[in-house]
């Protein structure tokens, strides 16, 4: 079995690409999540991007910071982080 690290290019509103590793996928109250952790990241302290994938399958960002912290809570538990 092969352990196949996934990346995925996002692009941002002013039409920025940034290349992102997908950490995981989640799903919640019957939607898809991904979460996705930018590659090339400066920081020393990197952020998780999460998406929603909207029916056509692109992803999209949202602003509901209970619906984050919910699927970010479901990604800690799946990976034994919390």
């Amino acid at each position: 079995m092969t352990d196949e690290t996934e990346y995925i290019v996002i692009t941002d509103e002013e039409g920025n690409d940034l290349e992102c590793e997908l950490l995981d996928a989640v799903v919640y109250e019957g939607e898809s999540y991904k979460i996705l952790l930018p590659v090339d990241g400066d920081s020393a302290e990197p952020e998780a991007i999460i998406l929603r994938e909207n029916a056509e399958g692109e992803l999209e960002g949202f602003d509901d910071m209970e619906l984050l912290d919910a699927v970010f809570g479901i990604f800690l538990e799946q990976n034994g982080l919390k």
